[in-house]
């Protein structure tokens, strides 16, 4: 939802749509070459970031809030991306990346502009770290992932899902901490 709470961004049929926050005026506003997925308002409102592509990769793409100007930030040539989130300063976009619906999945950043695109999660093995979002004062990051359980496979997998468990690490991928030790999965962390 933009800052002052008029329009909300939303997926439907591999496109992006805004519409006013009554529900009135929906229309896409991306581009009907990509397929797109994970809408997120820039905190000015003025631009929405998404997970877009055609044929192939994924990658992260940044437009102006009617539409206009989509373009790639990132130019993946395997894989995909996803979970996108801005920093609050509005700076850099987070995003989880990985070779599909095979895992290792990991945590991103990437400059609003495009560049000093950086790799801050080293989850190998099989594992996932994924959905991250950015702490309100922007110095933290929060995800999930399933890099201390045993569980391995394919996104979506009731397995993989099974094992995720909440973590928090500094902006820079440093400190990573792992906040739950529950038997039921915990994912999809936001903050307030």
């Amino acid at each position: 939802m933009v800052p002052d709470g008029a329009k909300i961004a939303y997926r439907a049929g591999g496109q992006i749509y805004v519409m006013n926050a009554d529900g009135s005026d929906s229309r896409s506003v991306t581009p009907r070459e990509l397929v797109a997925a994970w809408p997120a308002w820039s905190p000015d409102g003025n631009k929405i970031a998404f997970a877009g592509g055609q044929q192939g990769p994924r990658n992260i793409y940044v437009m102006n809030s009617d539409g206009s100007d989509a373009h790639p930030l990132s130019r993946r040539t395997t894989g995909s991306a996803g979970g996108v989130d801005w920093s609050p300063d509005g700076k850099e976009i987070l995003f989880d990346a990985g070779p599909g619906r095979e895992s290792p999945w990991n945590i991103w950043v990437i400059g609003a502009d495009g560049s000093n695109e950086r790799q801050l999660t080293k989850t190998t093995d099989g594992k996932y770290s994924s959905r991250p979002v950015w702490s309100p004062d922007g110095k933290s990051i929060a995800f999930h992932s399933n890099r201390d359980g045993t569980a391995t496979g394919l996104i979506g997998e009731s397995a993989v899902e099974n094992a995720m468990e909440i973590y928090v690490m500094d902006a820079d991928g440093s400190r990573v901490r792992r906040l739950t030790f529950n038997t039921s999965p915990d994912s999809h962390p936001d903050w307030r």
